[in-house]
């Protein structure tokens, strides 16, 4: 459904002959981007790869939990917090919103998420992702009032009534809906002004190919106040050419660190179909 319903919005775009981030009432096309990691790696592999997001200029980077034990995950951070010093602001995500079927690794309780919580707050992490199943409500919520970090989430909930709960209950700090995977564009701008008005931050999630991050940059770039927006990155083996493979061109940062959206109609970009067609199996 929300796939469609942001073709439509890009549609609009192009009959009106407007950006999207225009046609949403943004003022500017630039968003701040934060590097979003997606492998799990010894702490020395991550340290010399956060060495290297930050000479690129990101202010910001993802690390992406699931060890069996936690504390594995937590000297990950240590040890990339120690190379990229206070210049560089460390988001966490814990990975136990949700949890594939084949995955056996035990998901954390309370006082898992509590003690976590803590000790990143000790290492200055920004915020905390996902540290509780997404349908814990009142346990996110109680989270957050006891914890000294950030807790983000809502990446997962596909129901717009789900992320109110979140809001009735004051679960996070930053929400993160994605625009084609939970609310479609409409619904974005209308949480994104429901969550600024409570005090919290929208940040979606914009995992997924060059379309979805697009359509995620746009909504944000019109809406959204987060000091930086999901930006996929984690080269080699998750590079803006892989992500973007259904672009003429990846998606990239400029040199003073900002993403800047096209002021061409609707999300600014054709499809490479070209390119897609050499990918066709089954001929």
């Amino acid at each position: 459904m929300w796939p469609l319903e942001v073709a439509l919005w890009d549609l609009m775009g192009q009959i009106s002959g407007q950006p999207l981030w225009k046609l949403l009432g943004g003022r500017s096309g630039q968003v701040r981007p934060y590097a979003s990691t997606g492998e799990r790696l010894p702490p020395d592999v991550r340290a010399e790869s956060a060495r290297q997001l930050q000479a690129q200029g990101f202010p910001a980077m993802k690390l992406r939990f699931h060890a069996a034990d936690p504390r594995d995950d937590l000297a990950v951070v240590r040890a990339v917090r120690d190379t990229v010093g206070g210049a560089v602001e460390i988001l966490v995500d814990a990975n136990q919103g949700w949890q594939m079927p084949w995955d056996t690794t035990a998901p954390w309780d309370f006082k898992t998420a509590l003690w976590m919580a803590d000790a990143l707050a000790e290492l200055d992490v920004y915020w905390l992702e996902e540290p509780l199943h997404r349908h814990d409500f009142r346990g996110l919520a109680n989270l957050r009032q006891r914890a000294r970090v950030r807790i983000a989430g809502g990446e997962g909930n596909r129901e717009f009534v789900e992320l109110r709960e979140y809001l009735h209950h004051g679960s996070l700090d930053v929400y993160q809906p994605d625009v084609v995977w939970s609310t479609g564009v409409l619904r974005a701008r209308q949480l994104a002004a429901e969550v600024q008005a409570a005090g919290a931050i929208y940040s979606p999630h914009t995992w997924g190919d060059g379309l979805v991050l697009l359509a995620n940059l746009h909504v944000s770039a019109a809406v959204s106040q987060a000091p930086f927006i999901e930006f996929p990155f984690d080269p080699p083996h998750w590079s803006p050419e892989r992500r973007d493979f259904i672009l003429p061109s990846p998606i990239m940062p400029d040199e003073s660190g900002f993403v800047v959206l096209s002021d061409q109609p609707g999300l600014g970009v054709t499809i490479d179909w070209a390119g897609l067609e050499r990918l066709r199996v089954g001929k």
